[in-house]
Formats: structure tokens, sequence, C-alpha cells
């Protein structure tokens, strides 16, 4: 997709994807570029068209999901809070800024079931993280019998309590 950048025209940028997706109908990353050029030019009716169509191709694509949460956070659309979740649930980078627009979404529009769903969730991700980290933690020490293992653990939740 380097090849984009070559190009002279916003109309050259939309033929060029529309090329792409011709010739594979499969390709999610097509679609993504696609809607994330649509949306840098504010046609944001294209770019949900075409994140749905790229998560309709690769339905655990987290990236996809939070761009259209976005999208739809911006609209104050309720769809938002799931597209949004489901990035998180996906690709645990999307915590924070997940939760900022969740928590924006809900407060925006008076939802006190929300606010207290969004603090269950942290609780729930915070412990998620906890353990996968422990569970890493575990795997390292068998593998490379890393010494202290239970002193870093207790540096790292440390850091994620903060």
């Amino acid at each position: 997709f380097e090849a984009i950048l070559c190009l002279e025209s916003v109309e050259e940028c939309y033929k060029f994807f529309d090329k792409a997706i011709e010739l594979d109908g499969d390709n999610y990353k097509a679609y993504i570029c696609y809607a994330i050029a649509k949306s840098d030019f504010k046609d944001y009716d294209d770019a949900i068209k075409l994140y749905k169509k790229a998560i309709e191709v690769n339905k655990d694509n987290s990236f996809a999901l939070f761009r259209l949460g976005f999208i739809m956070f911006k609209r104050n659309d309720i769809s938002c809070k799931e597209l949004i979740w489901r990035s998180i649930e996906l690709n645990n980078t999307y915590i924070e800024s997940g939760i900022y627009f969740i928590g924006q979404y809900v407060v925006r529009n008076g939802d006190e079931e929300g606010l207290k769903e969004i603090r269950s969730k942290q609780l729930e991700l915070t412990q998620k993280e906890i353990d996968n980290m422990y569970e890493e933690r575990i795997t390292r020490k068998t593998i490379f019998e890393k010494p202290n293992i239970e002193e870093n653990l207790l540096n790292d939740i440390k850091e994620i309590i903060k």
C-alpha cells in the first residue's frame, strides 16, 4: 500500500483501493486502508461500510472494530460501546482510549448503568491482565529459569494498579 503515497489525487487513491478490492474481495487490509482514507476525508458513511466489510471478512480485527467504534462514538451511536469493548477484548492496547471513549459516551447520554458496566469491565480487564502477566512470568521461569519471579510479578502488579 506504499504506492498510495505516490498518488496525486483523492480519486486516484480511491481507484487504487477499488482495484485492490476488485482483485481480492477478501482482502480485509484493503478495506481497512480504504476506510482510513475515507475517514481522513470525512466520508464517514463510506468508512463505516468499509470497516463493516473488513470485520465481515476478519471478525477478530481489533483495529477495524476500534476504528468503527470510534466513528460510531462520534455519531453518538450506542453501537460504539459493543464495538470498542470487543476491540479491547481482542487487543488490550485499546484499554485506555477505549474506556475513555465509552466513558464519554455514557456520561454524555446519562447512562448510569453504562458507568457501572465500565467499572465492572475495568476490574475484569485488570484481573485478566494480572492473570496473563502471571502466566507469562511462570512460563518465562520455566523456560529461562529467571530468578526473583515473585518480585518481578509484584512490581508488574503495582504498575497495573497505579
